[in-house]
């Protein structure tokens, strides 16, 4: 899957041309979620190269791949990481717009590598009194 997810975003470009297939690639990781889990905000980035020397190495895009209905929306914020661990106090301040993407079986969704994203269950507007989902229309489609 991960790889189908890489070539989906690269069909349109030149290998060696547009990008280094030798120093390019998906990192795939997996959730198991119930309805009450969270994944907190946060920013995808390489943490070794950031405890070693303070830089902050984002994806180029950032992928999330639904397989159920279950658990909070998706929140992408509009608020892009710093480069250097020493400048995170520069991001506070108003989110001037947000990508909110509710969980839909099959549903794909790409954004900037550099964006402050998570899925806290508590943002999950169409869930049930008592846990169950609700039957409220998708938020920004397939």
């Amino acid at each position: 899957l991960a790889r189908t997810v890489f070539d989906k975003h690269t069909s349109h470009l030149t290998a060696g041309k547009d990008y280094n297939p030798a120093t390019s690639g998906a990192e795939w990781w997996t959730l198991v979620l119930d309805g009450t889990d969270d994944v907190g905000l946060h920013w995808d980035r390489d943490y070794a190269l950031e405890g070693e020397s303070g830089i902050l190495v984002h994806p180029h895009l950032a992928t999330v791949t639904y397989l159920t209905a279950v658990g909070g929306p998706t929140i992408v914020l509009n608020r892009e990481s710093p480069m250097q661990a020493r400048h995170l106090g520069e991001i506070f301040g108003p989110i001037e717009s947000a990508l909110l993407s509710r969980p839909v079986p099959g549903k794909h969704i790409v954004f900037d590598g550099r964006l402050l994203h998570g899925a806290p269950a508590d943002a999950d507007a169409w869930a049930l009194p008592g846990g169950g989902a609700g039957a409220g229309p998708p938020v920004g489609g397939r």
